[in-house]
């Protein structure tokens, strides 16, 4: 909402944080603009009287969270003739109204982006030398201690879908990510999606691509092939993984002369390609799914560790055991010291338990760099969907919270639950130190990641 000039004068702006802290909101923005002819222009249209009376002069912009949303927010501004309302009880004249909101979530998106732009608090970030993802971190961490951003798209399957997510990218590009990733589907089902969509990306929106390659339920020639057609494409940033089972298969199998997991893919790259490539390999803060099993199986108490990595899915209680995760840690550090450069973590929620991750991978003497997997959340049904098949640990009191928002009626709160929890994930990330940047699961879409963005204070405007 927009409190206009006469209504800062009159003493408006404490009146309405009262109301509508008495209502229950939640103040979640504000600030004092001085506003342009140009933002009044934009936002007042042809309505020449209107943008004279605000154009050179300051207005407070606000935004509100809380019962009811804009719906709730527009009854209470209201209007001249609905005594009890802020239009009518602090107009000016009968006709001059000083307060007035968004009624749409266009309205409201309008709204913000003239009056509160986003302002990116880390500052002036540095110019980096595009190549291996590597050295891009290493030029990074010189010349800041500011984290940088990456984001990571799946290839959609059909021409439109593909021309939407490049319409998508190039908006997020503005936001000047470190580099962008393009996952390979189980088996190879979208590889030459994969491959396509990363050649074109790379070139079309001037960014780098790290490129998702799995090994496993595929020949050997596809990965070759997938290696060669990159360094032709200059794309020298690869994932390497072992790849989840396809669709409808249990277990994931080794093709006859092919991979038998992720590091005899690393052993290969090095072997063949030297150092032309950046390898990524995948961390697990909470242990690999298939290594998360029944606790009843282990027929005895937990450890401290154990207590800490803990799933409960539809009540079943499910762990990485201490002994199952001291392999997990030996095999991330083969993967590094074969040749793996960084490693990207599997999405969690729980900070303390990445943080005990962390520690024990120094420990182990794994000096890699570590990037964070940041999940939004979207929506109750698809979180619980993607958590359960990563067997990813909810903290009881997120889940607790989160309860109180799964249905149909609570999408928004939900919604704000998660902005404000994974917000908060990542200021205790950077806040440790830990990492040198977030990288995001964007899911295709701008919205969410741009959301927490500019909670942390991270969103550039342009």
């Amino acid at each position: 909402m927009l409190i206009k000039p006469e209504g800062i004068a009159s003493g408006a702006v404490g009146k309405v944080v009262s109301k509508f802290e008495d209502k229950g909101y939640q103040l979640k923005k504000m600030k004092q603009v001085a506003v342009s002819k140009a933002t009044a222009e934009a936002y007042y249209g042809d309505n020449a009287a209107a943008v004279a009376a605000i154009a050179g002069q300051d207005a407070v912009a606000m935004v509100w969270a809380g019962p009811g949303a804009i719906a709730g927010v527009a009854k209470l501004v209201g209007s001249f003739d609905t005594p009890g309302t802020l239009v009518c009880d602090l107009a000016l004249t009968a006709e001059k109204a000083v307060v007035e909101c968004a009624t749409s979530k266009e309205s409201a998106a309008k709204l913000i982006k003239l009056w509160l732009p986003p302002v990116d608090t880390r500052g002036v970030l540095p110019e980096i030398k595009q190549g291996r993802i590597d050295d891009m971190i290493k030029q990074w961490t010189a010349a800041t201690s500011e984290p940088f951003i990456s984001f990571e798209y799946f290839p959609p399957r059909t021409p439109e879908l593909v021309e939407k997510l490049h319409a998508t990218i190039e908006v997020m590009a503005k936001q000047k990510p470190l580099f962008m990733d393009f996952t390979w589907g189980a088996g190879g089902t979208t590889s030459d999606l994969t491959l396509d969509l990363s050649k074109s990306a790379q070139t079309k929106h001037n960014l780098m691509v790290n490129m998702h390659l799995t090994c496993t339920n595929q020949e050997k020639e596809k990965c070759d092939y997938g290696l060669t057609e990159a360094k032709k494409a200059g794309i020298c940033n690869i994932v390497a993984l072992r790849g989840d089972p396809p669709k409808g298969q249990a277990k994931w199998v080794a093709t006859e002369g092919g991979f038998n997991c992720a590091l005899d893919l690393v052993k290969y790259m090095r072997a063949n390609h030297g150092d032309y490539f950046s390898i990524q390999v995948a961390g697990y803060p909470e242990g690999h799914p298939d290594r998360i099993k029944p606790v009843k199986d282990l027929g005895r108490e937990l450890t401290a560790t154990e207590k800490e990595r803990l799933v409960e899915m539809d009540g079943i209680e499910y762990v990485c055991s201490d002994d199952d995760f001291e392999i997990e840690l030996n095999y991330l550090k083969e993967k590094c010291d074969a040749g793996g450069n960084i490693i990207i973590t599997q999405l969690f929620y729980d900070f303390a338990v990445f943080d005990s991750f962390m520690k024990q991978i120094r420990a182990k003497g794994i000096t890699a760099e570590v990037l964070p997997g940041i999940m939004p959340l979207n929506a109750y049904g698809g979180f619980k969907r993607m958590t359960g098949f990563c067997k990813t640990r909810i903290p009881k009191n997120m889940m607790i919270e989160m309860d109180k928002f799964k249905g149909d009626d609570c999408k928004d709160a939900f919604v704000e639950f998660g902005l404000k929890w994974v917000a908060d994930l990542c200021q205790q990330i950077v806040a440790a130190k830990l990492c040198p940047g977030l990288h995001f699961y964007c899911l295709n879409q701008s919205e969410r990641s741009y959301q927490i963005m500019e909670r942390l204070g991270y969103l550039r405007s342009v």
